[in-house]
């Protein structure tokens, strides 16, 4: 065998190997080494059925364009997706996301270039700054099933003028009786609030904890018509 004939072998030896980890559920990122290939290995757990990012680890780096699809498979099936894409401050587009899995999501990315991003969330039990670097043209479409509190879906570190989009499905579903921080943003747009508090909103009039209390900036609240009010207290909700 002729030494170019053993290079080939050995690419495609290290090829094959990557493949199988990656198979395992088990992220390998581009910059990994082969030397780090055996620690990969380590994690695989015995039955293949998942794989193990340590807790609020991030992942994935401003390089990056796109979200690779084996790496939107793995973290389909995270539990702590907290810190995870906090430094793709270049990903670029739409994104969908099942994330059924998530219980958290902390400091989850940057939204610097994203367009409209859909993430079902529905065992998310608290987030904080989800969404960093917001864009005028950022529009999410987040569910609140089981979210009990937060701060900011998004927050803009150059503090836009513009409104901002965030379509939060099934608010009032979770067993709270207020949302101290999660909708306190100064910029909603009109659309946003209809969508959230009054056409994807749970009706609580029949909820064991009773009426919801939304505090809103006067500048948010004023947005709002008078009908508009009411058809949302008439849902179980208390506007401040």
């Amino acid at each position: 065998m002729s030494t170019a004939d053993k290079l080939q072998t050995i690419i495609n030896t290290k090829a094959a190997i990557r493949q199988a980890i990656l198979d395992k559920g088990v992220v390998i990122a581009d910059s990994d080494t082969f030397a780090s290939y055996p620690n990969k290995i380590a994690n695989i757990e015995s039955d293949g059925s998942s794989f193990n990012i340590p807790d609020g680890t991030k992942f994935g780096n401003s390089t990056w364009a796109t979200i690779p699809n084996e790496v939107i498979t793995y973290v389909e099936n995270l539990s702590n997706l907290d810190k995870i894409f906090n430094d793709c401050s270049n990903i670029t587009g739409n994104i969908t996301l099942d994330l059924s899995k998530a219980t958290k999501m902390q400091n989850f990315m940057s939204a610097k270039k994203l367009g409209t991003v859909r993430l079902k969330t529905p065992n998310v039990t608290s987030i904080n700054y989800l969404f960093s670097d917001i864009n005028p043209n950022f529009k999410l479409y987040l569910d609140l099933d089981s979210i009990l509190d937060g701060y900011y879906a998004g927050s803009n570190s150059s503090n836009g003028n513009y409104d901002v989009d965030y379509f939060l499905n099934n608010l009032g579903k979770a067993n709270v009786k207020s949302y101290s921080g999660l909708l306190s943003m100064a910029s909603w747009s009109y659309d946003s609030l209809i969508y959230t508090l009054l056409d994807h909103s749970v009706d609580r009039t029949t909820h064991p904890k009773g009426n919801l209390s939304i505090a809103l900036y006067a500048t948010t609240k004023a947005k709002l018509t008078d009908s508009d009010i009411a058809a949302i207290t008439a849902k179980g909700y208390t506007i401040t």
